[in-house]
């Protein structure tokens, strides 16, 4: 009986300690192994830094098909050929030409310089059959601009100079006003003028007993027509076709007709350019510069 006894002791414990090792292993969770895709792309370290409702950051850049700085606008800069600132009569700011035309019975030269606000100052020289001479000063102002359509008036104040038989001289004042229509690489244009001359005429009686002198003063008055057409070959080279109609001493003698051809060239005035390129580098920064960037100091 003892004997019996004793050879159950080591069963018992055998049993006991597999019932504690199986109890441990099923209460201990399974960590299954974790692989990784090689083919996924991985994310950047800063990505879990960044809050889930933060704004992404944008770059406050022009597009490349932006219009230019309006500086540069004004100037005429990259905006259109000098040809088609003739056919207006106006140039843009800070930028100058010269139109040299001939023909039957006119000739005439014009040299004008763009402002602000529109405005342009200008000489010319007019002279039919190299007879009748008028040079004059003015002031050509943009009224209407469009991107297909333009009216502008002028102003000129100059002096008539007439020779031969009916020999003049007089006070003369100019007004004109013009429209063009750019399009592509032309700009037809129409312009219409009136020009009043304060003549002062001398007359001389010879008599038996003498001469006797006595001057007098009129008015002539001349209108002007023209429609022609003016060609871009380059950015600052422009070439002039028209028609004249004029009628000088009107209504006491007939119109003339007459046609011209012109050359016209034309750029960027130096004068306080370096200013301008300054500012418009400066501009330039602050538009390139992120959003909400603050400039170094």
């Amino acid at each position: 009986m003892i004997a019996s006894r004793a050879s159950l002791i080591p069963a018992a414990a055998l049993a006991l300690a597999f019932s504690l090792s199986s109890g441990t292993a099923s209460a201990s969770p399974t960590i299954a192994p974790v692989t990784r895709d090689a083919s996924a792309p991985s994310e950047p370290a800063t990505a879990a830094s960044t809050p889930a409702d933060a704004t992404p950051e944008t770059k406050n850049t022009a597009p490349s098909g932006a219009p230019p700085a309006k500086s540069a606008a004004r100037r005429g800069v990259g905006i259109e050929p000098t040809a088609f600132q003739a056919a207006s009569g106006v140039s843009s700011e800070g930028r100058w030409l010269v139109n040299v035309s001939a023909g039957y019975p006119w000739w005439a030269a014009r040299m004008q310089l763009g402002l602000r606000h529109g405005l342009s100052p200008l000489f010319e020289v007019q002279t039919a059959r190299f007879r009748r001479w008028r040079p004059a000063v003015g002031l050509a102002m943009l009224w209407l601009e469009r991107p297909r359509a333009r009216i502008s008036g002028e102003a000129l104040f100059g002096w008539l100079v007439q020779g031969g038989e009916l020999a003049r001289r007089g006070a003369n004042v100019e007004l004109r006003i013009r429209a063009a229509f750019p399009f592509r690489r032309v700009a037809p244009y129409v312009m219409a003028g009136s020009q009043h001359t304060l003549l002062a005429d001398r007359t001389t009686i010879i008599r038996a007993t003498g001469e006797s002198r006595s001057w007098s003063l009129r008015g002539e008055w001349t209108g002007w027509g023209t429609v022609g057409l003016i060609a871009a070959v380059s950015q600052n080279v422009g070439l002039d076709f028209a028609v004249d109609l004029t009628w000088v001493d009107a209504p006491g003698t007939v119109a003339i007709p007459g046609a011209h051809a012109g050359l016209i060239i034309g750029g960027l005035r130096r004068d306080g350019d370096k200013k301008r390129s300054r500012r418009d580098r400066a501009n330039a920064k602050k538009k390139s510069r992120p959003h909400g960037e603050e400039a170094a100091p």
